[in-house]
């Protein structure tokens, strides 16, 4: 069940990838792409020690987290930059 949310998660993240051009996403992927690894990895019975394991999920997890803040950040910044140019364009007319 929960190797199926992650490879949803990570089917949702590559097709964002695949049509927005914005780097944050190739990150967050990657790190989803170790979880998606990390689940199948203990599907074939072939798993890390369960520390590890934890180690792994939780550095991505975070690695997603910060990555989605880097996008939102990003984003903020190009909407005030197109909101003072708009603003400006307005003055000016």
């Amino acid at each position: 069940m929960v190797l199926a949310l992650d490879v949803t998660l990570l089917t949702i993240f590559a097709a964002l990838v695949w049509k927005a051009p914005h780097n944050w996403l190739v990150w967050a992927t990657a790190f989803q792409l170790l979880v998606a690894t990390l689940q199948f990895l203990y599907l074939i019975e072939f798993a890390p020690p369960i520390s590890a394991y934890f180690t792994i999920v939780n550095v991505s997890s975070l690695g997603i987290i910060v990555s989605m803040c880097v996008g939102t950040v990003a984003a903020w910044q190009e909407r005030s930059v197109f909101a003072s140019a708009r603003d400006d364009l307005g003055r000016y007319s």
